[in-house]
């Protein structure tokens, strides 16, 4: 049974996931040449090579020993750093939005450290500063200091100190800028968010390829088991899990509405919650046949996907 040897793994495993991360980023060039894959404006192709290479592993990898060692998801696997890989499947051509997720990882652990302290100056300070670094990446960053906020009431240490501690870090770079701006005499300007709306139409999706179905097919049943386990069995959670779940869904819903009104490529931010909750229903439902059914669809339909993806 695949997940039965992804929880508890032992050594192996984890070298057989490292060699599978290689291989599936690599897949695409069986179909496409080198340049085709990684060429996007203003950054050289081996350039996007080298960093996509580096950090869709790195970030699995990390955002799998963040939720183990923050005790979300308690039982050690590396389910969470498969599933994100294989959610890696579609193709990404936005490299901020992929540094982006990744320096969120680090916002995300501060946050998940500030359980149970009255006053996490030190981590909200930090979490706030790295937002206010990535807006220079991607103004869209600066949504996600809802999510501080919001991670302050759950874990209840919201305060006016809190929230000046976090907004002076925040504009720590912006006025770094500004003095910057001043004595080089440029004009400090901020980046402008053009607002789109995108929603699937019936006729997108007729667009869609027979390998491009089954893979949103196999994610969407298995986004609906992951949430119904979720849901039934979330009051049997701890306190801190069952808590840092419900900022996950909040990090969720934060980039969901950005998707829908401004930036559709900012689906990629989606990636890191929904894997976790997945995992958390591969590694705890009971019905482990199935699970393993679901997983193994799942694991066929991303590497078709990842094979036969048109570019």
């Amino acid at each position: 049974m695949i997940i039965k040897e992804l929880i508890n793994p032992k050594p192996k495993a984890i070298v057989i996931f490292i060699v599978f991360s290689l291989l599936f980023f690599l897949t695409p060039l069986l179909r496409n040449g080198f340049l085709e894959t990684f060429s996007i404006e203003h950054i050289s192709p081996i350039i996007l090579f080298i960093v996509s290479l580096l950090i869709v592993p790195a970030h699995a990898i990390g955002l799998n020993n963040l939720i183990y060692e923050n005790n979300i998801i308690k039982k050690e696997n590396i389910i969470i750093s498969f599933i994100f890989v294989l959610l890696n499947s579609f193709y990404l051509t936005s490299i901020n939005n992929l540094i982006c997720s990744f320096f969120l990882l680090f916002v995300i652990n501060f946050l998940f450290t500030t359980y149970q302290k009255e006053n996490p100056f030190y981590e909200v300070f930090n979490a706030c500063l790295i937002l206010g670094i990535l807006t220079y990446v991607n103004p869209l960053m600066i949504f996600y200091l809802g999510l501080i906020i919001y991670t302050a009431i759950i874990f209840n240490y919201i305060s006016w100190r809190i929230l000046f501690v976090g907004f002076l870090a925040y504009i720590i770079p912006f006025i770094l800028h500004f003095l910057f701006c001043i004595i080089s005499d440029n004009v400090f300007t901020f980046p402008e968010i053009e607002s789109t709306i995108n929603l699937i139409t019936i006729k997108s999706i007729e667009k869609f390829h027979t390998h491009e179905i089954l893979f949103l097919a196999s994610l969407g049943v298995t986004s609906l088991l992951s949430l119904y386990e979720f849901i039934a069995w979330v009051y049997k959670k701890s306190i801190r899990s069952r808590k840092s779940f419900f900022v996950l869904t909040f990090y969720m819903l934060i980039s969901g509405l950005i998707y829908i009104y401004i930036d559709k490529q900012i689906w990629y931010l989606m990636l890191t919650p929904s894997c976790i909750f997945i995992s958390n229903y591969f590694t705890y439902t009971k019905h482990k046949l199935i699970a393993n059914i679901t997983f193994t669809v799942l694991l066929i339909s991303s590497c078709c996907y990842r094979y036969l993806i048109i570019i």
